[in-house]
């Protein structure tokens, strides 16, 4: 699966947190990237966060996975 990654500032909008809260999630290895210059945070990796936090949202996964990957284009 190709995932570009999206930027650690759209990572805070869609998890409504600071830059240095995404930097945790990523030491912590609850956020995978899959560059480091710049840093960009996979896709699913987010998306799986939030199905994690808010078990609800899997059954909308569709709609997720497609604005978090529409995110990664902005």
């Amino acid at each position: 699966m190709n995932d570009s990654g999206i930027s650690v500032r759209a990572v805070q909008n869609i998890l409504n947190c600071t830059e240095s809260y995404v930097y945790k999630l990523i030491r912590s290895g609850d956020l995978a990237v899959v560059s480091n210059k710049p840093t960009l945070v996979s896709t699913q990796s987010i998306i799986k966060r939030l199905e994690t936090k808010l078990p609800f949202l899997s059954s909308c996964r569709t709609a997720i996975d497609y604005h978090v990957k529409e995110m990664a284009h902005v």
